[in-house]
């Protein structure tokens, strides 16, 4: 078996394999939050639209806070911290929930999580600067980059087995005790465990010296400390450099269309399958877990790919075939009424996950000079939120319009099919404006 850390030194990978246990245990503990808070919204007796306009509504506050957040993190290159306010926020949320009784209490406890820091972005920060951590790949661009997103996509899959593998255990425990507030009592206490865990075990002096490891070649199993400062500027200055670069900014129009479409979906995606398990939450959450579980194969090859391909080629694979899932998706399970074909479905989304998101967080990653790599990440996890936000709008529209509860769902994922192949349109447009300009 091929070791794709052999480039990094000892203590690297001892780092590098701390984020993956981490990556497993956070996605365990998130799935819980995730999956089962709309089902208690339901539960507790808020309509679809309320739940629908709470996922929308929250998330345009990030557009200002957690990029605020990565803004300093990209100027001190303390990401550490940040992730820990983070996991924070994310485990008082997680406790609000269970007390909320009201449409504002609600919107309060997903405006915990919108104002903190995006704890996933600066993550995934960590991890690219630790796969920078070269000793003996050769100055090859392309060797490089793969070396990145192998290394990343590698990290990421834990996650994936930790949401696996953590919710058909909480589906049996509900199944058991019948109330779904438990999940959110683990979710609290695993974060905050998890988080001391964290705060012992990870060194970001040893990671984040990655940035300047060509330079210091000549003195193996020293680390170098980043000397030079980055020129601190307003959050608007920013955005403005950032929308400057042309492949970032199609990038980003394309991730909207394809934000609005996952999200409106991804929001209802319990509700909707829990129409034929009828609250068998153990049939329910194997839903999330067989998609998890597609992802890992996938997220073990997709570096090559890349390679072979290019990382904007698959983005627009992905997108296009997204969103042909999402139009037969009401078809094949409304029509059948069954679960079990609603697993079959839940194995391509995961095998579309696991092309596009390492595909997506390495393109952004590449495309960004050193001080706009986390507020680039950053201002990716707000894309995503206001989508959730626009897709949340249709969604919360659909179902105040439309009253039989199968239709209403049918036409969510019917008109997000439709946006997400909008998407890959987009960035076929880029491509060959991109190559048309090339030629010349």
């Amino acid at each position: 078996m091929v070791d794709y850390t052999q480039h990094l030194s000892p203590e690297i990978k001892k780092q590098y394999r701390y984020l993956k246990i981490f990556s497993f245990f956070k996605y365990w503990l998130f799935a819980y939050y995730v999956v089962f808070q709309p089902l208690y919204y339901i539960d507790i007796g808020f309509s679809l639209t309320e739940v629908l306009f709470n996922a929308a509504l929250a998330p345009i506050l990030s557009i200002v806070f957690q990029n605020t957040w990565s803004k300093i993190v990209d100027q001190t290159q303390n990401v550490k911290k940040y992730i820990i306010i983070s996991n924070i926020a994310f485990a008082i949320s997680s406790t609000m929930t269970l007390y909320v009784d009201s449409f504002f209490m609600m919107i309060l406890t997903t405006l915990v999580i919108q104002i903190s820091p995006n704890g996933d972005s600066l993550t995934n920060i960590l991890v690219y600067n630790l796969s920078d951590r070269v000793t003996d790949i050769p100055d090859d661009p392309i060797e490089k980059q793969y070396h990145n997103i192998n290394l990343f996509a590698r990290y990421r899959r834990y996650g994936s087995i930790g949401w696996a593998i953590g919710l058909p255990i909480m589906g049996l425990i509900l199944n058991i005790y019948s109330n779904i507030g438990l999940s959110f009592i683990v979710c609290t206490l695993g974060m905050l465990i998890l988080t001391i865990v964290f705060y012992i075990i990870t060194d970001e002096k040893t990671i984040l010296a990655s940035h300047d490891i060509i330079e210091c070649n000549s003195f193996p199993g020293q680390l170098c400390p980043i000397e030079k400062k980055l020129e601190k500027s307003s959050l608007i200055s920013n955005y403005k450099k950032l929308f400057s670069n042309r492949i970032y900014l199609y990038f980003i129009i394309a991730a909207l269309f394809y934000a609005i479409a996952f999200r409106s979906t991804l929001s209802v995606q319990g509700l909707f399958y829990n129409l034929f398990s009828r609250n068998n939450y153990f049939e329910l959450v194997w839903v999330y877990s067989i998609a998890a579980l597609a992802e890992w194969p996938v997220m073990t090859i997709i570096a090559k790919q890349v390679k072979k391909i290019g990382w904007k080629n698959i983005l627009v694979i992905s997108y296009l075939f997204s969103g042909m899932r999402m139009i037969l998706m009401p078809f094949l399970v409304i029509f059948l009424g069954n679960i079990y074909w609603g697993y079959l479905l839940q194995i391509t989304a995961g095998i579309l996950f696991g092309l596009r998101w390492p595909t997506a967080t390495f393109g952004i990653y590449i495309s960004l000079p050193k001080g706009q790599k986390a507020i680039g990440q950053s201002f990716y996890g707000t894309i995503e939120l206001i989508g959730g936000f626009l897709g949340g709008l249709i969604g919360a529209l659909i179902s105040f319009v439309v009253l039989d509860e199968q239709t209403k769902y049918f036409y969510i994922h019917w008109i997000a099919g439709i946006i997400a192949i909008l998407s890959g349109i987009i960035f076929i447009i880029y491509l060959k404006n991109y190559r048309g300009t090339k030629k010349k």
